[in-house]
């Protein structure tokens, strides 16, 4: 993690199975380069070919290369922060103090940083959606329901 604080967090059900044989099977392997070195002690969970711990450049970079396969646009680690972010503001604007704790915030300062950013774009969307709206001549001036 950012600050070099570890983090536990759950894994989910379907992903358990895949997650455990990378742990017992794919991860020892590589952190032993297929039996060539002998088995080292590393923290980090994500292991390179070479035994070493995978770069976070690299891991940004496979993250983009599958999320653009998957889903025809590239998106960054980040970005899902961001959604997380953006998705509470939105849709449970009252949990706000969830935000510190999902993503590892040290102060909630920044949490509050990101939910303001994130409401803010929700509001210069819809006044845009009603600006549009008005300029179309769907709604009288006035008529909109916020």
């Amino acid at each position: 993690m950012k600050w070099g604080q570890p983090i536990e967090r759950s894994v989910p059900t379907d992903l358990v199975a895949a997650f455990s044989r990378y742990l017992d099977h794919y991860r020892p392997v590589l952190l032993t380069r297929g039996g060539l070195q002998n088995l080292r002690e590393c923290g980090a969970l994500w292991i390179s070919r070479k035994g070493t711990p995978l770069h976070r450049r690299t891991i940004r970079g496979r993250i983009k290369e599958h999320t653009r396969v998957a889903f025809g646009e590239h998106l960054w680690p980040h970005l899902f922060r961001d959604c997380t972010t953006t998705f509470v503001a939105t849709e449970a604007p009252q949990q706000v103090r969830i935000i510190k704790s999902l993503l590892g915030h040290r102060k909630m300062r920044t949490s509050e940083k990101h939910y303001n950013q994130a409401r803010s774009l929700d509001a210069s969307r819809r006044y845009q959606q009603i600006l549009a709206d008005w300029l179309d001549g769907s709604v009288e001036n006035g008529a909109h329901d916020p």
